[in-house]
């Protein structure tokens, strides 16, 4: 079925209404507008609607009334039904004025809800259903409510994850911008095999790997694995780190090898990042599309940071999509467990070791304490030695779709992952990676200016770039008991506060 309406009819106080296929109307045909004010008397109050069946519009026009503030997604069975609806109900016409509303067909659902619903402005979010549409299609209307519910899902996770990491982020990045004054031209050998580390704890057996293979292998060390390699004295041509809480500094305590080619997310820690520059070391700045890194770049004029694929925010996926784009045909990734191993939750040597080894008591030695690493989730048993959890199950499941995507092939044997390129374009012997240094009295002149015209127009526009990048802090103040409930025109102006003053500081 391509169109769920087939007719119009006159209701008896002379206004049209769409007949389904069923010959059934979708609304009153005695006095349908009564009818929208009284589905609207049933809405709580929302920030955002999404309404299921547009029908004649009456309904939406009475909730665009009622809510003059919300926002309202209206979908319906296709296109072909919303051409018809705009062709012959004089309502659709009036509403599509209305910058708040959007009609859209439902197989567009998914793309609307996660490019729209924003929980950072929108923290009340309702469905409401038009009875009649919805009773035309009984399986198709459950399929769509199970649609809902999953890309929602998908949007509370992002959310949680940006309620968390809001603050960080927008810290670290405006502390490290500082750090990206130089323009550097990095040359890889992709020759070479890359070997990504990460520190899972099969890497106790298989780390031997690379010392048999030294000299013909590009060593990729994940931030976690980092420590555990240099007590094993192999030498890592490259660190990667993309975590921006204070405890990833954790990973580079002590002296590091200042050949060492550092790889961090512009959002990662900045005292780490501080650590690398003093110490000599080559830093490359990297984004997984932060909107304020886009933002910088977007004053700079240049590709500034290279962009990485953390897959769902994994420290090992960026570190192989790093390789990917670097150039090298053969990866091999140790590591990469995705679960715990008899009991035992990373390699040997890193950070863990210290700080358990520090808080062990006699009430809770070493082992009580990484069992409780080891039980933060439920457990799903793999095989008698191995066990997984639901997170660590999405990290796998991350990986296998960056292989798909990156069109390697995959082998996997005695805990060791062989990545090859199923296409050789060209032979190259070295690839070159390029960092554009940003003009900070530029970021800082631009930036202010374009704080200060924001605060002269605080409604939410998909096309500023400064206002996308301050949600993230937003989504971290909504957490706050005190602002959780707070006008988005508010929670912008405390972002911009804070924005403000971390700018001025460069």
């Amino acid at each position: 079925m391509n169109r769920i309406y087939s007719a119009t009819a006159l209701s008896k106080t002379n206004v049209p209404v769409p007949i389904l296929q069923s010959g059934r109307p979708a609304g009153s045909l005695y006095n349908p507008q009564k009818e929208a004010v009284q589905f609207v008397q049933q809405a709580s109050c929302a920030d955002m609607f999404l309404v299921l069946g547009v029908g004649a519009g009456y309904h939406i026009t009475q909730l665009a009334q009622k809510f003059p503030n919300a926002k309202i997604l209206a979908a319906d069975y296709s296109e072909e039904d919303i051409t018809f609806l705009q062709k012959t109900m004089p309502e659709i016409n009036l509403i599509e004025k209305n910058q708040n509303i959007t009609l859209f067909p439902q197989k567009k659902l998914e793309h609307i809800l996660l490019q729209q619903y924003l929980p950072a402005i929108f923290p009340v979010f309702s469905v409401l259903e038009l009875r009649s549409w919805c009773n035309e299609i009984p399986e198709e209307t459950e399929s769509i409510l199970q649609r809902i519910r999953t890309v929602l899902d998908t949007i509370s996770a992002d959310f949680a994850t940006q309620s968390h990491f809001g603050k960080i982020w927008q810290h670290n990045i405006l502390k490290n911008l500082s750090f990206v004054r130089k323009s550097r031209e990095i040359i890889i050998p992709t020759e070479k095999t890359a070997v990504i580390v990460a520190a899972g704890p099969s890497l106790d057996r298989t780390c031997g790997y690379i010392t048999k293979n030294r000299s013909t292998v590009y060593v990729i060390a994940t931030d976690t694995a980092y420590k555990s390699l240099r007590h094993r004295k192999i030498f890592c041509n490259a660190v990667i780190s993309i975590d921006g809480q204070a405890v990833s500094k954790n990973h580079f305590s002590g002296k590091n090898d200042p050949e060492t080619l550092m790889i961090f997310d512009i959002a990662a820690n900045c005292s780490t990042v501080r650590k690398a520059e003093e110490n000599g070391n080559t830093v490359l700045f990297s984004t997984t599309n932060h909107p304020l890194a886009i933002f910088a770049e977007s004053i700079n004029d240049a590709q500034t940071f290279l962009k990485l694929d953390a897959g769902n925010g994994t420290v090992t996926s960026a570190a192989i999509d790093f390789a990917a784009q670097a150039g090298f045909r053969d990866i091999i990734v140790l590591g990469a467990d995705f679960g715990y191993i008899n009991g035992k939750s990373y390699t040997s040597g890193t950070y863990f070791d210290d700080i358990f080894s520090e808080e062990q008591n006699k009430l809770r030695p070493l082992e009580k304490l990484y069992d409780e690493l080891l039980f933060r989730s439920p457990l799903k048993k793999i095989t008698p030695e191995k066990a997984t959890t639901q997170l660590l199950d999405s990290y796998r499941r991350s990986f296998e779709q960056w292989i798909e995507r990156a069109h390697f092939s995959v082998s996997y044997k005695d805990e060791i992952y062989v990545l090859q390129r199923n296409a050789y374009e060209t032979e190259q012997n070295a690839a070159k990676l390029f960092q554009h240094a940003i003009d900070l009295r530029r970021f800082k002149q631009t930036a202010l200016q374009k704080a200060a015209e924001l605060r002269e127009d605080t409604r939410y526009d998909r096309t500023s770039m400064l206002q996308t990048a301050l949600l993230p802090f937003i989504a971290y103040m909504r957490k706050s008991k005190d602002l959780k409930n707070c006008p988005y025109k508010q929670l912008l102006n405390l972002a911009l506060d804070d924005f403000v003053m971390y700018t001025e500081l460069l």
